[in-house]
């Protein structure tokens, strides 16, 4: 059983790893039937933040991509989450990341800090 998964809100409940898969495949519906696009997503498993035993991360490779192919600015209302998932997950740096948003700095070297 997982436990403390949070989903689109502040609280923790208790699921299957299948049931998360279910739920994200829900999710995907909904945002699709209302015609928005998926963004970035966390999904953490622990008791608690210091304590995490899986963690999943859902993007949109495709959207992804075509950031850098068209050499395009992130949306700035999610700046920060791609910003880090280019740099965290990817490995990319480049000239015109914006290392001014609040906390992108911070949570950078964290994850640096807890990485193997």
């Amino acid at each position: 059983m997982v436990r403390n998964i949070v989903l689109g809100s502040k609280k923790s409940v208790k699921m299957t790893l299948s049931a998360v898969r279910e739920r994200l495949q829900e999710r995907n519906e909904q945002l699709r039937q209302h015609g928005l696009r998926k963004q970035p997503l966390v999904v953490v498993v622990g008791n608690d933040l210091k304590s995490l035993t899986h963690h999943i991360l859902v993007v949109d490779a495709f959207t992804y991509q075509a950031f850098f192919a068209l050499n395009a600015l992130y949306p700035q209302e999610c700046e920060q989450v791609w910003l880090i998932i280019q740099r965290c997950v990817y490995g990319i740096t480049t000239q015109f990341d914006n290392l001014s948003i609040a906390n992108v700095n911070v949570c950078l070297r964290s994850l640096s800090a807890t990485s193997p």
